[in-house]
C-alpha cells in the first residue's frame, strides 16, 4: 500500500468551502478509481490559516499513475479547489507501508467484530488482489504455504473477513456450477447465496468500481426498503451485497 500526501492552506471561508468540497465531491470521485482504497483529511491552524494534509491510500504506483499521470510526484488540483486555496503545494510525497499496528488478527483473537466470514477460494492470493481492486478491501495479513493462501485477512471499512485455499480440490461457486445442474438451478436467481452483506459510503461508486473489476453484477442498484444497495458476484462467484451505509453510521 502506498500512501500519497498533499498540503493546502486556505483562509476564512474558503477553509469552509475546500473542506466541503473535498469530502462530498473529490473523495467521491476518487472511490471510482481503480486501486484507490481510501482518503483522510487532517486540519490545524497555522499563522492565521487552515492547514489540510490530504493522505489517500493506493494499491501500487500504477494505479496512482492512471490517476495522476507519468509524474506522480506532481499535485492534482483541480479548478474548484485552487479556487478556494489560498496557496498549495505543487508536489506530493509517497510513503509505501511497512507496518500497521492495527493488527487485525489481534482484532479478531479479541473479539471485537463477533462474527468473522472465513471464506474460501481456490486462488487465494489472486482473491485478495482482486477484492482490494474490485472492492476497496485492504489487506492485513497474507500467509502463504506451499504456493497456496493458507491465512489472509481483509478489512472491509468497519469489518474483517478471512479468506484462504483450504486445498487444491476446493471449487468456487462458479466453477462448481459447471458440473452441479442443482448448483446451476439455484445460481439463475439473482439473490445472495450464502454470501456477505457489507457497508458502504457510496453504493453508487462501489458498484461503478466493481462493474470495472469484472465483477457480474445481479442486481443493479435497488432504493426501496432498507436503503440503496446491490448485489455481485465476485472473481470465484461469491454473492455480495453491499448497502449503502446509513448517515448516522458514517
Amino acid at each position: 500500500m502506498i500512501a500519497r500526501l498533499w498540503k493546502g492552506r486556505a483562509s476564512g471561508e474558503g477553509a469552509e468551502v475546500y473542506r466541503v468540497h473535498v469530502t462530498t465531491t473529490i473523495l467521491p470521485e476518487l472511490r471510482r478509481l481503480g486501486g484507490f482504497l481510501r482518503g483522510r483529511v487532517f486540519q490545524r491552524k497555522l499563522d492565521g490559516q487552515t492547514e489540510f494534509l490530504v493522505m489517500t491510500e493506493w494499491t501500487d504506483e500504477n494505479a496512482i499513475r492512471a490517476f495522476a499521470g507519468d509524474d506522480i510526484g506532481r499535485a492534482v488540483v483541480e479548478p474548484a479547489a485552487r479556487a478556494c486555496l489560498s496557496d498549495f503545494d505543487d508536489h506530493v510525497a509517497h510513503f509505501e507501508l511497512t507496518h500497521d499496528d492495527r493488527d487485525a488478527r489481534s482484532q479478531a483473537s479479541q473479539g471485537a467484530q463477533g462474527v468473522i466470514p472465513m471464506i474460501a477460494y481456490e486462488n487465494g492470493v489472486g482473491a485478495l488482489e482482486w477484492l482490494s481492486r474490485a472492492f476497496g478491501f485492504v489487506e492485513r495479513a497474507r500467509l502463504v504455504q506451499d504456493g497456496r493462501l493458507a491465512h489472509g485477512e481483509m478489512e472491509t471499512g468497519a469489518g474483517l473477513i478471512m479468506l484462504a485455499t483450504p486445498t487444491p480440490a476446493y471449487e468456487g461457486p462458479r466453477r462448481h456450477r459447471e458440473t452441479c445442474q442443482a448448483a446451476r438451478e439455484w445460481s439463475k436467481v439473482p439473490w445472495v447465496v450464502d454470501g456477505l452483506l457489507v457497508f458502504v459510503d457510496d453504493v453508487e461508486a462501489h458498484l461503478e468500481r466493481a462493474r470495472r473489476a469484472g465483477a457480474v453484477v445481479l442486481s443493479e442498484i435497488e432504493t426501496d426498503g432498507p436503503g440503496p444497495r446491490y448485489r455481485v458476484e465476485d472473481v470465484e462467484g461469491h454473492r455480495w451485497m453491499f448497502m449503502q451505509r446509513p448517515p448516522a453510521a458514517r
